[in-house]
Parts: C-alpha cells; sequence; structure tokens
C-alpha cells in the first residue's frame, strides 16, 4: 500500500498550479471501477481529480498526497504538514 503524507500550500491557487499537471499526466478523468468487481464501470463516477484539497486556513490549504507522487511532480509541492483537525477537534 503507498505510503501517504499531508502536504500544506499557501493558497487554493497554488495547489491548482501543483495538482493540475498530475490530473494530466494521471490521464484523469476516467471512469471508475465497480467496487465489487474492480472492472470498469462506465455507469460509475469518473475519477477527475488525484486528491482533494481542505482549508484549514486562509493561507493553509492541505491534501494527502502519496509519496510516489511527491516524488514524482516535486515542482509547486506544498510542504510537509500534519492532517487537517477534524470538525470534532474545533
Amino acid at each position: 500500500m503507498p505510503t501517504t503524507s499531508w502536504y500544506s500550500w499557501t493558497s487554493q491557487q497554488s495547489f491548482d498550479e501543483w495538482h493540475n499537471p498530475v490530473v494530466e499526466a494521471l490521464n484523469l478523468p476516467r471512469i471508475g471501477n465497480n467496487a465489487a468487481t474492480g472492472q470498469p464501470d462506465p455507469t460509475a463516477q469518473l475519477t477527475t481529480a488525484y486528491t482533494v484539497v481542505t482549508e484549514v486556513a486562509s493561507n493553509d490549504w492541505r491534501a494527502p498526497v502519496e509519496q510516489h507522487i511527491a516524488s514524482d511532480f516535486p515542482s509547486g509541492l506544498g510542504v510537509p504538514s500534519e492532517s487537517p483537525p477534524f470538525p470534532d477537534d474545533f
């Protein structure tokens, strides 16, 4: 299983500038797979993003990134961070 770490960007725009080339390199969007069979399912929702960013503060946007993706796409990658606080942590 891939190792995943959290990274932080200073804005949604800086995250998007890193994320968009990743999405393009991974040939997204693409059709999803059936969870039961693992086979492509054209009726399933498309996978359109590599990861999802969470706004923690106005200058703190965090997303989980697998280590191999971080290594392959270092340009514009945010700085390592902790996972964002979850609603119960506030």
